[in-house]
């Protein structure tokens, strides 16, 4: 072997995973960014990689709007979304092929290229089926940070289509959903309700009249569900999403009621038909994607910082503009494989023994007599990877240059064990041994020495010490066992 790390001829495996997000992924694959002011994917930036990948494994229909251009990337549900309107394709103009379907996707998307989170709920989605599809709408801009050009990250939510249960002139469909029949004077007051209303909520015609009905309503949710019967006088139609109790289940559940007019009475009062339909399950995939885009954000601003530092630091301990560049593609791509293996992870976190394979793999290093891997099955907490795989990459660096790595009769343990003890720790080991060492070939004063002693403090709250052995570095790393999945 020689002295440097090998170059890999192959992709960076974030991008041979591409195939696995199916269509949406082939479709990033088949089109040449190479003419494209993206230039070509194998260089695109670390952080660009991660929220393309964070893009196609989001749960809800997701896009991305990149560059000047609005060059366009999409997973499978926004592909789904799109279609309806006609033929999409990766890197296509994404404002032109979301204005096709979203007539408001124009205004919107030069909101949000100018620096704002736009936000827009039932919004109307057409196809060429003529039916539109209702969906919430975020757009999220991502731009002015090194190494990631413009561009605003789109995630739509699809709301659950709503038969039309009362039908002026007709009767009424009240099968399989809770619904209440009421007469309603102009100030939102009940004068009747439906038995299905009372078997619900558990509330007596008696007790709903008037303004008890609101007994029902989550205290936090009356003054806005007052305020939409007060402007549904005007419009002719009410409807609120809001928070009713089920006694069945003795909790508030999200409902939607809508209600139309059907007349007025000698007596001047109102009479109006309501129904209300479950939607707590489209109530919790909101609050999901709130989650994952505030997760995608974050982790999206961490990946930035450490690109940076890699960048500065590479650059104060390189002696010249190739062995720089050589360190820093090498870094990124070991944050690129970490992308890869948090993508694919989602919530579950990732496994300490694919972390550690995947970056000695890349150095074409496999288990063998001369490679030893175990320790007991550990998931690493998404946020925390992305550090320890660098770690682990400066470390197995180190390795295939000056230590085991480097000769045929070197040897390599990698180990971990739980120290149960308070706080619990997981204790790493590295340990190389069959490998003369000279004691100037440590990376003590490198970036890789910084990453490990310092960083990791850091960052995890982690502990590292070296001990530099006649035949052979040694590191153990002490992490606190809230890094990983419980």
């Amino acid at each position: 072997m020689t002295n440097e790390p090998q170059k890999l001829s192959t992709p960076p495996s974030w991008i041979r995973e591409l195939h696995l997000f199916g269509e949406a992924g082939m479709d990033i694959l088949s089109h040449d960014w190479s003419v494209t002011d993206l230039a070509s994917i194998e260089n695109w930036p670390a952080a660009l990689a991660a929220l393309v990948q964070s893009t196609l494994a989001s749960p809800f229909a997701a896009a991305l709007a990149l560059g000047p251009r609005h060059r366009l990337i999409y997973n499978a549900q926004a592909s789904r979304l799109l279609r309806r309107s006609g033929p999409i394709a990766a890197g296509s103009d994404a404002v032109a092929t979301f204005s096709r379907s979203w007539l408001a996707a124009p205004q919107a998307f030069e909101r949000a290229f100018a620096g704002e989170l736009v936000r827009a709920d039932r919004q109307a989605f057409h196809g060429a089926d003529g039916e539109p599809v209702i969906a919430d709408v975020s757009l999220a801009p991502l731009h002015g940070v090194d190494g990631l050009l413009a561009c605003v990250q789109a995630q739509i939510v699809e709301k659950p289509k709503l038969r039309n249960h009362i039908a002026d002139g007709g009767g009424l469909d009240l099968d399989g959903i809770p619904v209440v029949a009421c007469r309603v004077a102009a100030d939102g007051a009940w004068v009747t309700a439906s038995p299905r209303w009372a078997a619900h909520t558990g509330l007596s015609q008696r007790e709903s009249e008037g303004f008890g009905w609101l007994q029902a309503v989550h205290p936090d949710d009356r003054a806005l569900t007052r305020a939409s019967w007060s402007e549904a006088q005007g419009r002719g139609g009410f409807e609120c999403d809001h928070r009713i109790y089920d006694r069945r289940r003795n909790l508030y559940g999200w409902r939607r009621t809508c209600a139309r007019r059907r007349g007025v009475d000698d007596a001047g009062i109102a009479e109006w038909l309501a129904t209300s339909i479950d939607i707590d399950d489209l109530w919790t995939k909101k609050e999901e994607q709130a989650a994952a885009l505030a997760e995608s954000r974050r982790r999206i601003r961490n990946t930035l910082g450490i690109v940076r530092s890699i960048a500065r630091r590479t650059a104060e301990t390189s002696d010249s503009v190739e062995s720089c560049a050589m360190h820093f593609e090498g870094r990124l791509d070991a944050l690129a494989r970490v992308g890869s293996l948090v993508a694919g992870s989602q919530s579950s976190g990732v496994p300490l023994d694919a972390l550690i394979a995947e970056e000695l793999f890349s150095f074409k290093a496999r288990e063998d007599s001369g490679l030893q891997i175990s320790g007991r099955p550990v998931r690493v907490k998404p946020e925390a990877a992305e550090m320890l795989g660098l770690a682990i990459h400066e470390l197995a660096t180190n390795a295939m240059k000056f230590g085991a790595l480097s000769l045929a009769g070197g040897r390599l343990e990698i180990s971990w064990r739980l120290i149960e003890r308070e706080p619990n720790v997981l204790l790493l080991s590295w340990i190389e041994s069959g490998v003369a060492v000279s004691r100037d070939l440590q990376q003590a004063n490198g970036f890789g020495g910084d990453l490990l002693k310092r960083g990791l403090a850091y960052a995890l709250n982690a502990r590292t010490q070296f001990v530099l052995q006649a035949d052979g570095l040694s590191c153990s790393i002490e992490l606190p066992a809230t890094i990983f999945v419980a």
